[in-house]
């Protein structure tokens, strides 16, 4: 029966493991017990990659062998179990996964992750991602700024507002977390009107690259030059906004609307000094236009490269890793060579700007691409060969130890096999069903972990597992 965490209750990092390898995450798959165990046992090592990243800080890039002779299905529907587990946080919270095809690098080397980042950014979450980098801009002020002084003797007061509300603070600082507001372009309107922008800059500026790592006034990011550039910080309808002297508008209410206009500004005065003037645009544009023109926004930049570093290490501020994500190299055969030794030099700058702020991933199948494969052959490699899968494929299978084993190290954080595993393993019965057996093994872990004790073999003697019936002759 499939079950969420919830519904299980038990905490299974005492054992090591991120999830449950043989219980099916509630996905409402119909494929058989063995196709659905072997395609989440391929994401969930991915996944304990990413685990492992968060305490690596080296920051390693993660390069996921695809075999050539399984069908892309498996590796799909593994990518969408990582892609819904990001997203729900579970079995491994705070994550933020940036996906970027081969394809997408028309937009540029760096502009092509850049522009899905700026689009994460400012999706779902994003009111909570600016009240928690606010925090960080009260908390660690910058006594400096002349912003700082109106606002300094309300410091504590403003860090225990985030505390107990952090929506509340972003709603009443920065305006409502709405799509678009009243009067603001349609979304479609507004790509044309960021590409336009973008299509007026370098590419791939050669500077941006060579400077990603050098000090930050190497090269600017904001290019202020642009007739377009107040396209979308222009104030737009519901836009926070009192004046002075506004009909109808008391003196506390004047009052109130001083005081939260000199924490925005002092907030965006932190973020130009200390983080981006491309993401104090993106605030200016989430204030005046809503979150569909901030995505727009972020994306244009002088220094793609800067503003994608600072544009993680905005996701940091809430989350625990950012994860760009590089697929589709079945393309690179088609791309001509000189080209493709640019791509591996961006993606080795890339590698090392980013190792403070995420982790680059690589899903590559065996031979598509070897320039890539040899530049991060020291990364953390996973393997996607599904090597077990037919043998599990049917329903009624029978239990497959060595497939049981992998499916078990894929969820360790460790990423090898616990001391405990393989004596857990060989309790079960010669001839098991597949079913019955995985059951009984999913169980013994639920137990131990809500018990904060190691699984018993035993409990694997003692359950009722099925045998498989001798074929008729």
């Amino acid at each position: 029966m499939d079950v969420t965490r919830e519904e299980r209750g038990a905490d299974l990092s005492g054992l090591g493991l991120i999830a449950n390898p043989f219980i099916p995450p509630a996905d409402g798959s119909s494929d058989p017990l063995g196709v659905r165990l072997a395609v989440n046992a391929a994401a969930l090592r991915l996944l304990s990659a990413f685990e492992a990243s968060v305490g690596d800080d080296d920051r390693k890039p993660i390069v996921v062998e695809k075999s050539p002779e399984i069908p892309d299905y498996y590796n799909i529907a593994s990518m969408a179990r990582v892609f819904g587990a990001v997203a729900s946080g579970d079995p491994v919270p705070g994550i933020m996964q940036a996906y970027v095809p081969l394809d997408m690098m028309r937009l540029g080397r760096v502009r092509a992750p850049l522009a899905v980042v700026a689009e994460r950014i400012s999706g779902p979450g994003v009111g909570l991602t600016i009240a928690a980098w606010s925090r960080i801009a009260l908390a660690q002020a910058d006594h400096e700024l002349p912003e700082f002084e109106p606002i300094a003797d309300d410091i504590d007061t403003l860090i225990a507002e985030i505390d107990a509300d952090p929506m509340a603070f972003t709603t009443r600082i920065f305006g409502e977390v709405v799509d678009r507001r009243e009067g603001a372009e349609d979304t479609e309107v507004m790509m044309r009107i960021a590409y336009s922008r973008t299509s007026r800059l370098d590419t791939d500026p050669e500077a941006d690259e060579a400077s990603a790592m050098a000090e930050p006034a190497s090269i600017a990011e904001d290019p202020t030059d642009d007739p377009m550039a107040t396209a979308f910080v222009t104030p737009l309808g519901d836009a926070k906004s009192l004046a002075e002297g506004e009909d109808g508008a008391s003196d506390e209410e004047l009052d109130a609307e001083a005081s939260r206009k000199a924490v925005e500004e002092y907030i965006h005065a932190y973020t130009t000094e200390h983080l981006s003037p491309v993401v104090t645009r993106g605030l200016r544009a989430f204030s005046a236009q809503g979150t569909d023109s901030m995505g727009q926004e972020l994306k244009v930049t002088k220094a793609p490269s800067k503003t994608l570093v600072a544009l993680l290490r905005l996701a940091e501020s809430r989350l625990r890793l950012g994860v760009v994500l590089y697929d589709n190299f079945a393309i690179w055969p088609s791309v001509p060579n000189e080209l493709r030794h640019k791509i591996v030099a961006t993606f080795s700058q890339l590698r090392w700007s980013l190792k403070d702020v995420g982790v680059m991933v690589f899903m590559i199948t065996k031979g598509d691409a070897p320039e890539v494969e040899e530049a991060f052959s020291s990364g953390r490699h996973i393997s996607w060969d599904f090597e077990e899968l037919f043998r599990v494929a049917k329903t009624g299978s029978a239990f497959d130890v060595d497939g049981a084993a992998r499916w078990l190290v894929s969820a360790m954080t460790s990423g090898e096999m616990p001391e405990w595993g393989d004596a857990l393993l060989a309790a079960v019965p010669e001839n098991a069903e597949l079913e019955s057996a995985c059951a009984a093994l999913g169980a013994a872990i639920e137990t131990a972990a809500a018990a904060g004790t190691l699984p018993d073999p035993e409990a694997i003697v003692a359950a009722d597992i099925a045998l498989m019936q001798p074929a008729p002759e």
